[in-house]
This record gives structure tokens, C-alpha cells and sequence, in this order.
């Protein structure tokens, strides 16, 4: 059954943003489209957690492609060829994650690919895809009534539906697929994953895209990345992103806003003041440090960093010569660090910090795929004190949602850190996604392009 409620309301809520383009689809959408074209027998299976366990990548059908007027200008302008020069911002949400979404895009002025994840718990009766048309087009009925000229980003939606046999299924959202499609949307040379909750300091729009040398810049930027080079940028958060209460969310939310529409010297006494921390530095200091961030606040000039396996920051990317995601990993954990780690161990990319763009986290309630992540934490650790060792990897004696949510994370893991001793070798890991290799080989502004990772 498809979801209700909020997924009912979605398009509705975005478009406070946005003025949706409701024309007929381009030429580039329709062959976007073709690649997640599964054979009719196929496109109602539901992914079980024996695929999910065998690394089987998952099955996503693009429902549709929804543009801003400002996005489906540029599209339409670009029809003919790729893009020569720009940036575009990639991120994936759920319905839950709407005011994460619309944040986000007033934060960047240019152009951005979302994708929308509406899981599907399989029904005796009915089909699934018919249901998904009668919430896209109750919400696009509403939008020729209350859609708004854009003040934002130049967005692009994709709104992707997957057929599950499991509510458990459903809460692991295919994270590094949805990535995934997000980029191959884009036909820009440059790219950016960026987490949903995240905000763009104004200084970097300013920089590539509204700045008198915003062209010189952008150049720059270019040529930095086609060296092989990811350019991180450092995130910043508020000491407690979980707030507890309703008006200390809001607080903090007021305060992300603000420090993002500042520069770095704006943000610098923030930080001093620790009213904003390095992002992760309470509970995952590993995943960030290496930005260096001290250095980057008292520095205002591009410098470089080194990695080392955890390492998880958000960067920008060329476009056709990074590797794309790992489609096996879901829900929460390990999926970005899997891309950064192959880029630098197996395919010889080097990291360098942006001298004055920064990402400040949104805070959030924790998402049902991290709390369930941080409860097998907390449960592993209590194992470990309590008998010396943590729960076996069958679960045996737990819960079901437990005994899967714990095989979740061991899974993950064994993931993760077999691509670690691939990678090492200076291999590239063979991971198939056949819709994903499709749409390399077919959509023209990847080039025939082959090699998923």
C-alpha cells in the first residue's frame, strides 16, 4: 500500500518554492526515464531481504520528472548538448523530509536534483504504480492553483517508488541508488552530493554563480577537479542536532539559517563561541576531522588534506570521472564512506578543502533508519560489557526487528570494509546495477560511459 498522509501532500508543500513545470517531458527526460524501464513481468516484484542480503541492487521505477519554470528553462536551453560549465547540487528525501528540502533549496541559487523515495509495501490486489498517479496528480491539480514563481534553486524532482515485501524493507531507504540517479540526471561538470539536512553557506553561490568573477571562479573550480581532486566542504552543526524540545529545534534551526546566509568571517565567531561545532565532532570525530578545520578558520586559501578509511565529508566532484555509489548499501551507515574510500584508494582522486564555502547541518528529529542504527549500537555495546562479546550475527534471541536491524548493520560493515581491501589493491570493486549501467551507456551527456564504480 502506498503511503498516505504526508506523501499525499508532498508536491504540495514544495510548491511554496516552486513553480512547477507542468509541460510535456524533454527528449532528455524521456530517455532518463527509458533506463529505469524494467520489463512489464518485473516491475511489480518486491524487493525482499534475501535480494537485499545478496547484494542485489534494488529495483526503482522513475515515476516522473517535475521541474521548476527556472530548472525546465535551463533544460531546455541545454537539450541539445552537456552543459559546459556549472555546478549542480544532488540530494535525495522522503516525504518526511519536505522543510529539509525546501530549506536547502533557498540556500542555493542554482540548479538541483532531488530524489524522492516513496517505498511501496506489496498488495494482493491492485497495482502500485496506479496509486502512485493518484497522489503525483491530486498534487499536481492543486499546484496550477497555488504554485509560486521560485526563489531559489533551480530544482529538478524525480520521484522514484519501490516495490517491498517488508515494512522493515521500506525504512532502509536505497540511499547510494537514489544518489545515484540524481547524478545521472545531471550535465553539469561539476557535481555535489549533499544531505537534505544540510544548508549551503551563501558565499558559494555567490562565488559560481551570482559574483562579479563568478565565471573566473568557476573555472578555477573546474580546473581543481578535473585534477582528480574532491573539494570538500567543512559542515558545521549546533552542539545538540537531537534537540529535545520543540522550541530548542526551532532555535537551532533559526540559527543554521543564519549562519549560512553569512560569510566565513561571519561564521568564525559562531564557531568561537561554540554556538556551531565541526559537524560529527561529539559522536563521530573520525568522519570529519580530517577537514582540518581549525586550519580552514584562520586560513582563507585552498589547501590539501589526507584520507584515511571513516573519513565521510561532502565534496564536489567531476562529474564523469568520479565513481559513482555502491547500489548494495542502504538505510543509515557506511554508504558515503564507501564512495570517498574507492575514489582515493582505487582510483587515485586526492582531497583538498574549498577556502570559504561551508555546509551548516539543519537540525532534525533522527530519522527511524538512524535510530534504529544508533539502538543495534547501543544494544552491541551493552553485549560487549555484559558477556565479553557482542550479539551473534544471526540475531538468535532477539526480536525480529532487532535481529534484522542488527543484520543491517553487519552487513554494512562487511560491505564497507571488504571494498576497503579491494580498493587497496588499486581494483575497482565489480558492482552491477543494470538500470544505473543503462542509463550510462544511453543518456548522451554520460559519454557511453560503462563503469558503475
Amino acid at each position: 500500500m502506498l503511503c498516505s498522509g504526508p506523501c499525499a501532500h508532498l508536491l504540495l508543500a514544495l510548491l511554496l518554492i516552486v513553480a512547477w513545470q507542468t509541460s510535456a517531458s524533454t527528449p532528455s527526460d524521456e530517455l532518463l526515464q527509458q533506463c529505469f524501464k524494467w520489463p512489464e513481468a518485473d516491475q511489480h516484484l518486491a524487493a525482499t531481504v534475501a535480494e537485499y542480503k545478496t547484494g542485489s541492487a534494488p529495483r526503482l521505477q522513475l515515476h516522473a520528472i517535475i521541474r521548476s519554470d527556472t530548472a525546465a528553462t535551463t533544460a531546455a536551453a541545454a537539450e541539445s548538448s552537456v552543459q559546459q560549465h556549472g555546478l549542480t547540487l544532488v540530494t535525495v528525501f522522503t516525504s518526511s523530509r519536505v522543510d529539509a528540502l525546501h530549506a536547502q533549496c533557498l540556500s542555493w541559487p542554482g540548479p538541483l536534483v532531488a530524489a524522492l523515495y516513496v517505498p511501496v509495501l506489496h498488495a494482493q490486489h491492485g497495482s502500485p504504480s496506479d496509486a502512485i498517479k493518484l497522489v503525483l496528480g491530486e498534487a499536481k491539480q492543486t499546484a496550477h492553483l497555488l504554485a509560486k514563481q521560485s526563489k531559489g534553486c533551480q530544482l529538478t524532482l524525480l520521484v522514484l517508488y519501490e516495490v517491498v515485501a517488508l515494512q522493515f524493507l521500506a525504512g532502509l531507504i536505497p540511499i547510494n541508488s537514489l544518489r545515484n540517479v540524481a547524478i545521472l540526471a545531471t550535465s553539469t561538470p561539476l557535481v555535489a552530493m549533499v544531505d537534505v539536512d544540510l544548508l549551503l553557506s551563501a558565499s558559494l553561490g555567490q562565488e559560481l554563480i551570482t559574483g562579479a568573477d563568478h565565471e573566473l571562479k568557476l573555472k578555477q573550480l573546474e580546473e581543481t577537479c578535473a585534477s582528480l581532486r574532491f573539494v570538500i566542504l567543512p559542515a558545521f552543526q549546533t552542539p545538540r542536532t537531537k534537540a529535545e524540545s520543540e522550541g530548542l529545534l526551532k532555535t537551532e534551526m533559526q540559527l543554521a539559517q543564519q549562519a549560512v546566509q553569512g560569510d566565513k568571517a561571519a561564521l568564525r565567531p559562531l564557531v568561537a563561541a561554540e554556538k556551531l561545532i565541526p559537524f560529527a565532532s561529539q559522536h563521530f570525530r573520525i568522519g570529519h576531522w580530517r577537514t582540518n578545520f581549525p586550519h580552514w578558520l584562520t586560513s582563507d586559501e585552498q589547501f590539501a588534506t589526507t584520507f584515511r578509511p571513516q573519513f565521510e565529508p561532502w565534496v564536489i566532484v567531476p562529474r564523469l570521472q568520479s565513481p559513482l555509489y555502491d547500489p548494495r548499501f542502504r538505510g543509515y551507515g557506511r554508504n558515503k564512506q564507501q564512495q570517498v574510500a574507492h575514489a582515493m584508494l582505487a582510483r587515485n582522486f586526492s582531497l583538498v578543502v574549498h577556502p570559504h564555502a561551508f555546509l551548516v547541518h539543519r537540525p532534525h528529529v533522527k530519522s527511524a533508519a538512524q535510530a534504529g542504527h544508533d539502538s543495534v549500537l547501543g544494544m552491541m555495546g551493552k553485549y560487549a560489557k555484559a558477556a565479553g562479546s557482542s550479539p551473534s550475527g544471526s540475531g538468535q534471541g532477539l526480536g525480529e526487528a532487532a535481529a534484522l536491524s542488527l543484520a543491517h548493520v553487519k552487513l554494512m560493515d562487511r560491505l564497507f570494509y571488504e571494498g576497503i581491501r579491494v580498493s587497496r589493491t588499486g581494483k575497482r570493486l565489480v558492482v552491477h546495477d543494470a538500470a544505473v549501467e543503462a542509463c550510462l551507456e544511453m543518456l548522451p551527456w554520460w559519454r557511453g560511459q560503462t563503469v558503475l564504480l
